[in-house]
C-alpha cells in the first residue's frame, strides 16, 4: 500500500510500476489526440489536453517518471492496480498537467 510517504517513493520508482504508467500514458496519449482531433470546437483546455498528447507522445520516456510520482500519490493506486483503474488515474493526473506549462 502506497499511503506512506515511504510506500509513494517506492511504487513510484518501481520498475514494474513505471512500466505499466508507460503503457497507459502511451495509450491514453493516442487516445486523447484522436478526441481533440475529433472535436467540433475544441476548448482552451481541449488544446491543452492535446498539446501535452503531443508532447508524450514526442517523448514518451520523459514523461514517465513525473506521471508515476504523480499517479503514485493517489491513496487507491498501488502496486496490483488494474488495468482501468491505472489508466483512469494517469487520465485524472493528465487533466491537472495540462493545464500546467510544460
Amino acid at each position: 500500500m502506497a499511503a506512506t510517504l515511504d510506500g509513494i517513493a517506492a511504487l513510484a520508482v518501481d520498475t514494474v510500476f513505471q512500466s505499466r504508467v508507460k503503457a497507459a500514458l502511451a495509450r491514453c496519449a493516442a487516445a486523447i489526440a484522436k478526441e481533440s482531433m475529433d472535436a467540433d470546437t475544441p476548448t482552451p483546455l481541449d488544446k491543452a489536453r492535446r498539446d501535452l498528447a503531443v508532447d508524450v507522445i514526442e517523448n514518451l520516456d520523459g514523461f514517465v517518471p513525473r506521471f508515476a510520482w504523480l499517479v503514485a500519490q493517489i491513496p487507491a493506486v498501488e502496486s496490483g492496480i488494474d488495468d482501468a483503474a491505472l489508466i483512469l488515474a494517469v487520465r485524472g493526473v493528465w487533466n491537472h498537467l495540462a493545464r500546467l506549462p510544460m
